[in-house]
């Protein structure tokens, strides 16, 4: 049999960061504020798309958000992901510059003292068909046991150290709300794209990670799993009994041995289900698929972990899993120290893994030590330019231009108009084309800052 490249998708994240602040009694709209100043000057907005081709945003509850460009690489999707790290901690910075006896902090985790929750989404392009349903529930087994790799670790309220910081508080498996009832998938009919031809996939289940390993363990597999269900693969006799249920059971066991209930009647660990998904997927791209090297890659980490995770020997996979990796962090302080389970000390350590600030979190030091593997130079996020095989380069590319022009653009995923009480705007329908004669005519006309007549009243 010919073997054939997966079906190319593109894919993305958004990640909402918690912004708290040290001494000062500013409120969450006065820090967001302060944070967002850089921005609303040069913008007049604090929603802005950006020459990454990615959009910053202050999301609801006056946080911070970074929306990745669309990509169809997994090594474009790992910078974005950085990039975005580096973007808001770059304006934290700023703002701390600005302040006298106040320090704010970004925070890459999901959930506050208070239990609010706050996450990180996963964007996959999907075809439209009359199977949306199938193929989001069939996901659902490995999204719920997927945890046990990917999750960032949760030192709970009573010292407990689960898997991860969102299992509680999904209450659904697929629905329309994100809040109320939160959902695993949310199925909100947002494409993006040409309606008829695409619809978008929304999982809001994850953790955010901080390691590389789990970004690209995260997006890679569900990719791959995707393509293998739209080529036929049946997940169907995975299927759970109670996903909500389920979550929260495979959140208390470290190493996936606790059994959940099938809809079949069965009963199988996560451990077990994660495995059944890996040699399935496994097999299937063995047979049809030619695997570039990052995907080879995310089968291989998925293989890595799973073994040593349900061996009991998570020590051996600290560079790469995030619960591990912090949860290593909290036993050794904890035993150095003699400290009780719920000890408030380990909280505060538990909280600096998460914070994006190179003095004070846990993240760059455990890199550059060699304690958190990487993936990518994180020089390459510094200041990237949008994923040259996607929309986002036309987004990035008009948006570069006209900042260099002295002009503003305003953009959605969608629209490109640029502002000047001209007609010149478009629509970009297609998420995976990286050309349009359009876009190359504007692009020259910015660079000569000549517009030309053309333009004037074709309303395309």
């Amino acid at each position: 049999m010919t073997s054939r490249a997966p079906s190319r998708r593109v894919f993305g994240l958004e990640t909402e960061y918690a912004l708290t602040a040290q001494g000062g009694q500013m409120d969450a709209e006065q820090r967001a504020r302060v944070l967002f100043e850089p921005i609303n000057r040069r913008y007049n907005s604090t929603n802005v798309f950006l020459p990454s081709g990615g959009r910053l945003y202050l999301d609801v509850g006056s946080h911070p958000e970074y929306a990745t460009a669309e990509c169809d690489r997994l090594e474009d999707l790992l910078i974005q992901e950085r990039y975005g790290d580096q973007l808001v901690q770059s304006l934290v910075g700023q703002a701390n510059e600005r302040l006298d006896g106040q320090k704010l902090h970004i925070i890459k985790n999901n959930r506050d003292q208070a239990g609010h929750g706050y996450g990180c989404h996963e964007n996959y392009l999907l075809a439209r068909s009359d199977n949306y349903w199938g193929q989001a529930r069939s996901l659902l087994p490995f999204l719920v046991t997927r945890q046990l790799i990917s999750g960032a670790g949760w030192l709970a309220d009573d010292g407990s150290y689960r898997l991860s910081q969102r299992a509680d508080q999904m209450w659904n498996e697929v629905a329309n709300s994100t809040t109320r009832s939160r959902p695993m998938i949310n199925t909100r009919d947002e494409p993006h794209a040409q309606g008829d031809k695409w619809r978008r996939l929304h999982i809001i289940v994850a953790d955010s990670n901080l390691s590389q390993a789990m970004t690209l363990f995260k997006v890679g597999s569900v990719d791959l799993l995707l393509d293998a269900i739209e080529h036929g693969q049946d997940f169907s006799d995975l299927t759970l009994a109670n996903a909500p249920k389920a979550i929260r059971e495979v959140s208390k066991d470290l190493r996936g041995a606790t059994k959940v209930d099938l809809a079949d009647g069965r009963r199988l660990g996560a451990a077990q289900i994660q495995g059944e998904f890996l040699e399935r997927l496994s097999q299937y791209a063995q047979t049809e698929l030619d695997l570039d090297p990052w995907q080879t890659q995310v089968l291989n980490i998925w293989r890595t972990c799973l073994k040593a995770i349900s061996g009991g020997e998570w020590e051996k996979v600290t560079h790469l899993v995030d619960w591990a990796a912090k949860k290593k962090l909290l036993q050794a302080y904890a035993n150095r120290h003699q400290l009780a389970p719920n000890d408030v000390r380990l909280k505060r350590l538990a909280l600096a893994y998460h914070d994006l600030d190179p003095a004070s979190g846990l993240r760059t030091k455990l890199e550059r030590s060699g304690a958190l593997a990487t993936f990518i130079d994180a020089n390459k996020a510094n200041c990237p330019t949008a994923p040259a095989t996607t929309r986002a380069h036309l987004r990035g590319s008009l948006i570069e231009a006209a900042q260099g022009a002295g002009r503003l653009v305003k953009a959605d995923w969608v629209n490109i108009k640029l502002e000047d009480g001209s007609a010149h705007q478009f629509e970009l329908l297609d998420p995976l084309a990286n050309s349009d004669w359009r876009v190359d005519k504007l692009l020259s006309e910015l660079q000569s800052s000549q517009i030309d007549p053309f333009w004037q009243g074709t309303g395309v």
